[in-house]
């Protein structure tokens, strides 16, 4: 059973003030989401559920990375690796490395990073399961941040019959025809 990342974004946000470095690095509750547009502006989800022909989208903000001097600004570098698993289970049905691997420059201290995931799941059947996210701040080094979506998959809802076929209902008879 295989799933496929059909893409992944992931950006930034410059801001002025310091961040507090004492609450070391960590991301936060991860969202299910309809849209994302920004930093802490996107749509979630009323409830994670999605049918396994769309995409997960997932948002989480980081917190406390580390980012270094060079000569044309700030250097960041946060790497997200995605497991699936059936609730409750330990068993990973999907995983992949370096789903995310965002590293750029900005000339200000970048403090409001966030990361949008986007995951195709078509291939797994319908049922609840868990996305456990570990990001990795490559400059900082230490342990990874983890977090766990649980969402459910559900079959498509069925297509409905297309309303300008000619079925024998509509289609014109002899003694009809002029």
């Amino acid at each position: 059973m295989t799933a496929t990342v059909s893409t992944w974004v992931a950006s930034l946000l410059l801001a002025q003030a310091e961040f507090p470095s004492d609450r070391g690095f960590a991301i936060s509750e991860p969202v299910a989401c309809r849209v994302i547009r920004g930093y802490e502006d996107y749509e979630p989800l009323a409830e994670p559920v999605i049918p396994r022909t769309e995409k997960l989208l997932i948002y989480v903000r980081s917190e406390g990375h580390q980012y270094e001097r060079q000569a044309d600004g700030y250097r960041f570098h946060l790497v997200q690796d995605v497991n699936i698993r059936r609730q409750g289970e330990k068993k990973i049905l999907w995983g992949r490395k370096r789903v995310v691997d965002y590293e750029g420059t900005s000339p200000r201290p970048p403090l409001q990073l966030y990361l949008s995931t986007t995951l195709g799941l078509v291939d797994l059947p319908p049922g609840t399961y868990e996305a456990d996210l570990i990001v990795h701040d490559r400059i900082g080094g230490g342990e990874p941040a983890r977090r766990t979506l649980t969402f459910r998959l559900t079959d498509p809802p069925p297509t409905p019959p297309r309303s300008d076929r000619i079925t024998d209902s509509t289609r014109p008879t002899p003694a009809s025809k002029r």
